[in-house]
């Protein structure tokens, strides 16, 4: 049982990051003409603004799928108690 404890937490901090990093990934992208411009002092302000930009992008689209997604706890129903369970014993 402590082996797959283990597992399944390694396996959702696993899935957060990878799928922060794909959101990531796939939300800077609209911004890439600016993340390419060649370097020098013109540019580096507004290689900021696009990093900000694509990080404030990021952080809506993960607040628009939880407010998309949060009234469906809702709808989870408990699950039944095993019928040869006696109520307060461990």
């Amino acid at each position: 049982m402590d082996f797959a404890s283990s597992l399944f937490s390694m396996m959702i901090n696993t899935g957060a990051a990878a799928g922060i990093a794909i959101a990531t990934s796939l939300l800077t992208l609209g911004h890439w003409r600016y993340l390419a411009l060649p370097p020098n002092h013109l540019t580096s302000n507004l290689k900021s603004q696009a990093w900000l930009f694509a990080y404030n992008d990021v952080y809506r689209a993960t607040a628009v799928l939880l407010l998309l997604l949060a009234p469906w706890v809702f709808l989870l129903r408990r699950a039944p108690a095993p019928a040869n369970a006696a109520i307060g014993s461990e």
